[in-house]
C-alpha cells in the first residue's frame, strides 16, 4: 500500500448529479425506522466514469495490496466506509454482529471510493502466512469491516460535514489519507507486518493487514518473487559500485551505474506493482551504497528472499 493523492484525478461528473440524487433518496429511505434492515438499490457508484477515474487514480492496482488487476478481473469499486451494513465488534466475549445500514449517505461520495481487488474487498477463504502462526486457511477480507477505537463514537446518521465524531477513531489505513509506510513494513520473504514504533506495533498496521487479508500466501509469494527480481538487479550493480569505490572517475562504470540505478528507481513509481515494497528495499539499498556495505546488503537480501520453507 502506498499514499495516493486523491486530487490527482478529478471527481467523476456523474457523482455530482446522479450521486447526489441517490444520496438524497437513500437518506429519505433510511430516515424511516421501518427501513433499517432493508437493502437500498445503490447504483451511482457503478458509473462508467467512476470506474475509469478509479482505474486512473490507482493505476489499475488494488489500493490495498497493490496487485495489478488490469489483465485478470474487473475492479471492485470499494467503499472505505461500507454502505449497506457495518460490522460491530463484540465486547465481553460477544460475537461480532453485522448491523444495517452502513454509511449509506457516502455510497456515491468520491472520497469514500477506492479501487480494490476481490481478494482484499470480499470475505474469502485463503491460506494465510502470519508471523505468529503457521500457514492456516481462514476467511478474511474487508467486506463490511470498519473498526473504530471507540464504538460509541461511530456515526450512524449523516453528519453535518466531514467524519463527525469519528475523527481519529478509524483503525483501517486509507491510502488517500494516511502514509502507509509509517504503519507497514515488508520482510524479505514477502510477508508484510505492522511497523514497530517504540515498544508497540502500529495498531492501524495490524488492523489493516488482517482486515484486508494482506498475508495471503499467494500474495506473499508474489511479493517475494518481485523482490527477488529487485535483488538480482541490485546484484548486477555491484560490479560498478566496486569499480567506482576504487576509481570514482571511471566514466564507463559511472554511466552504467546511473543507468541501472535509474531503472531500479523507476520501479518505485506509483504505477508499478508493489511500489510500497520496492520503495522500502530500494531506499535501504541506496543507503548501503553510501555506507559502503552494498555487497553485504545484497548478499543477505538474496539469502533471505530465496530461503523458501
Amino acid at each position: 500500500m502506498i499514499r495516493v493523492r486523491r486530487g490527482a484525478v478529478a471527481a467523476p461528473p456523474s457523482l455530482a448529479k446522479a450521486g447526489l440524487e441517490e444520496r438524497d433518496r437513500a437518506i429519505a429511505h433510511y430516515g424511516k425506522p421501518e427501513n433499517k434492515e432493508t437493502t437500498f438499490p445503490f447504483k451511482a457508484y457503478k458509473g462508467a466514469d467512476v470506474v475509469a477515474a478509479l482505474n486512473d487514480l490507482f493505476h489499475h492496482k488494488c489500493a490495498y495490496c497493490e496487485s495489478s488487476y488490469k489483465a485478470t478481473s474487473p475492479v471492485d469499486v470499494e467503499h472505505f466506509r461500507p454502505k449497506g451494513a457495518v460490522v460491530i465488534r463484540g465486547t465481553g466475549g460477544e460475537k461480532d454482529k453485522r448491523d444495517k445500514p452502513g454509511y449509506y449517505w457516502l455510497a456515491a461520495t468520491w472520497d469514500n471510493l477506492l479501487a480494490s481487488c476481490p481478494d482484499c474487498n470480499r470475505a474469502r477463504t485463503h491460506v494465510f502466512a502470519d508471523l505468529d502462526e503457521d500457514e492456516t486457511p481462514g476467511v478474511r477480507g474487508k467486506e463490511n469491516k470498519f473498526p473504530l477505537l471507540d464504538e460509541k463514537r461511530r456515526v450512524r446518521t449523516p453528519p453535518a460535514s466531514g467524519e463527525g465524531s469519528e475523527v481519529r477513531q478509524r483503525l483501517l489505513l486509507d491510502p488517500c489519507r494516511d502514509r502507509p509506510e509509517a504503519h507497514l513494513e515488508f520482510l524479505p520473504d514477502g510477508l508484510i507486518w505492522a511497523r514497530k514504533t517504540g515498544s508497540a506495533h502500529s495498531r492501524k498496521g495490524l488492523e489493516s493487514i488482517r482486515g484486508y487479508g494482506l498475508t495471503r500466501k499467494e500474495l506473499k509469494e508474489a511479493r517475494r518473487a518481485h523482490l527477488l527480481l529487485l535483488a538480482q538487479k541490485m546484484r548486477g550493480m555491484l560490479f560498478h559500485i566496486d569499480v567506482l569505490e576504487n576509481d570514482p572517475g571511471n566514466a564507463a562504470s559511472l554511466l552504467e551505474f546511473r543507468t541501472q540505478r535509474d531503472e531500479l528507481r523507476a520501479q518505485t513509481a506509483a504505477d508499478q506493482p508493489y511500489a510500497g515494497l520496492t520503495r522500502q528495499f530500494v531506499r535501504a539499498f541506496e543507503a548501503s551504497i553510501k555506507d559502503r556495505t552494498a555487497r553485504a546488503f545484497v548478499a543477505e537480501l538474496l539469502e533471505k528472499v530465496t530461503d523458501k520453507p
